[in-house]
């Protein structure tokens, strides 16, 4: 009958205790050298999320640019990204996170150039798409 507690208390303790997942792994090399978090990844992406916000969100630390980390979670998903624009994030996707090696290899300048460059493509189809909506239709006799 003891034993049967006993088993009762350790059963009833694992299903209260909160597991843990590959997405807390850090790997530290000789003298602190960051690996970088292994196997981490964030998604499903909604409609609503924006690059911005989510590197915002994965930004490790103000060492790097939210444009580096853009950037870097481009480079590390681009079949992620539809047209191959920073603002046409797939829905439903998941985005690898990179690591701060990763971010930190992506010049800063360049990755600001190409988040305005993507902007006013952006911008440019989106008033097209508006300007399509807006015409007319035409009756077909």
């Amino acid at each position: 009958m003891r034993g049967l507690a006993t088993l009762i208390i350790l059963a009833s303790a694992l299903i209260v205790t909160p597991a843990y997942s590959q997405d807390s792994t850090q790997l530290k090399g000789p003298k602190g050298v960051d690996y970088g978090a292994q196997g981490r990844s964030i998604g499903p992406i909604k409609p609503t999320d924006t690059l911005w916000r989510i590197a915002a969100k994965v930004r490790p630390d103000n060492s790097v640019s939210i444009y580096q980390v853009m950037q870097a979670l481009y480079n590390k998903n681009p079949n992620s990204f539809l047209e191959q624009n920073l603002n046409h994030i797939q829905s439903g996707a998941y985005l690898k996170i990179p690591t701060l090696a990763e971010i930190k290899g992506v010049n800063t300048q360049l990755a600001k150039q190409r988040s305005e460059q993507d902007d006013a493509l952006w911008e440019k189809k989106k008033m097209a798409h508006l300007r399509k909506a807006k015409l007319p239709q035409h009756k077909q006799k």
